[in-house]
């Protein structure tokens, strides 16, 4: 991986698996790989998405986006970046103004000051605290238009991965990389302040059950003054996650930017203090409601065409539909599947075993791993379990309108033969 050859990193991953090698020993090299460097600020969201992808997959199938991980760490430029300022702090090269250099967008610096905080045993979890509590503040993007923020999806990857990194050396590069990524990506983002609205109903259950209708009349104001009535209730984090995942899915167009960083928002949302679940949130519901265009109107299980007469093999029935562009097979897959009585994360899996057909060479944050990762998330959690449907059927069109790229199963295929052959 850091020679950038993709056919090689793919026959070492296949290899390995081939032999016996623990599946988290497979994901510490790619992550480590993919940490030391900083120019490529997707690669911590794509790489958190293939592991839980993998993950949920099995070994068997999960080895289709552990390689593809592996060769967009291939592909990403060889910079060292953070590797160099990690190795820096290591020297005693470091000073410890982590928030002074966050404030001034200084990367390096705040790259080589996190390394320290982590060397000398501040938690990283605590780091990626003081980072959501930085990075979400209650501003929208007005420049470049149309934008969203991106830093909770950093954070939110960044703690799905934190477990695997063991050594000292590992956490101070994935936190390097995260801080990196957070300076680089706040540096492209023209901010304006929202101020506080009027009061919002008193009763926080009441509020929590206006918030949808402020985000969707793009009153700011009022999400704001909504979000923070309803969280004088702590139960009601979770509640105002799914309220931000509901809108997210119902805004017009394809599933996208909004739906990703709901669901990572939701996620962080539920691991943190009070404070700082709320400053996260607050930050996601400005930017999903800032230029909010829907309500659009949810396919119901009665909208879909009823499946064709023939194979009851919906799974690769919903398969071939995604893979070939064609909507309506996929939907009737999928009506398949709910009536006879599949359960969500069943159907969730069966979305997932189309990760190896999807091209990564144009990454971006919501590239079809990343998406699938979110909706699958979202079904683990229960966001959905009263009606999965909407869901499914958005994803199927967002998976449905992606580029395939065969290539990657190719090369797995070959690479396992020779593995097999040479055993």
């Amino acid at each position: 991986m850091n020679g950038s050859d993709e056919g090689a990193a793919v026959r070492a991953l296949v290899e390995a698996r081939v032999h016996g090698a623990p599946v988290d020993g497979v994901k510490r090299t790619i992550l480590r790989a993919m940490a030391e460097d900083g120019s490529e600020l997707h690669s911590l969201l794509y790489t958190s998405a293939a592991f839980g992808l993998a993950d949920a997959l099995g070994p068997e199938a999960g080895v289709y986006p552990l390689c593809a991980a592996a060769v967009q760490v291939a592909r990403q430029p060889k910079d060292d970046l953070v590797a160099g300022a990690v190795e820096a702090a290591s020297r005693g090269a470091a000073d410890d103004g982590l928030r002074e250099a966050l404030d001034g967008l200084e990367a390096a610096r705040a790259v080589r000051a996190a390394a320290a905080a982590a060397a000398a045993g501040r938690p990283p979890a605590e780091l990626i605290a003081a980072l959501a509590r930085w990075g979400c503040t209650p501003e929208v993007i007005e420049a470049p238009q149309g934008y969203v923020t991106h830093l909770p999806l950093q954070l939110a990857a960044a703690s799905d991965l934190l477990p695997l990194a063991e050594t000292a050396r590992d956490r101070a590069l994935l936190v390097g990389h995260l801080v990196y990524g957070q300076v680089e990506l706040a540096r492209t983002y023209r901010r304006r302040p929202v101020p506080s609205g009027a009061p919002a109903p008193p009763d926080p259950d009441a509020a929590v059950g206006a918030l949808p209708a402020a985000i969707r009349s793009g009153d700011l104001p009022a999400v704001r003054s909504h979000l923070a009535a309803a969280l004088a209730k702590p139960r009601l984090v979770q509640e105002a996650g799914r309220a931000l995942l509901r809108c997210a899915l119902e805004a017009s167009g394809p599933l996208s930017h909004r739906f990703t960083l709901a669901e990572a928002a939701h996620r962080l949302a539920s691991s943190m203090d009070r404070p700082t679940a709320g400053a996260v949130l607050e930050a996601a519901a400005l930017s999903i409601a800032h230029g909010y265009e829907g309500p659009k109107r949810l396919a119901s299980l009665r909208d879909l065409p009823l499946p064709r007469p023939g194979s009851p093999d919906f799974a690769g029935r919903l398969l071939v539909g995604i893979t070939s562009g064609n909507r309506e097979e996929a939907h009737a897959a999928l009506r398949g599947f709910f009536e006879e009585g599949a359960s969500p994360r069943h159907v969730a899996v069966a979305f997932m075993a189309g990760a190896g057909h999807f091209d990564s060479r144009d990454l971006h944050s919501d590239h079809p791993f990343i998406v699938l990762h979110g909706a699958w998330r979202a079904v683990l959690d229960g966001s959905f379990a009263g009606d999965a449907v909407p869901l499914f059927v958005e994803l199927a069109n967002r998976l449905c309108g992606a580029p395939n790229d065969h290539e990657l199963i190719e090369q797995v295929e070959e690479a396992e033969r020779e593995a097999r052959q040479g055993a």
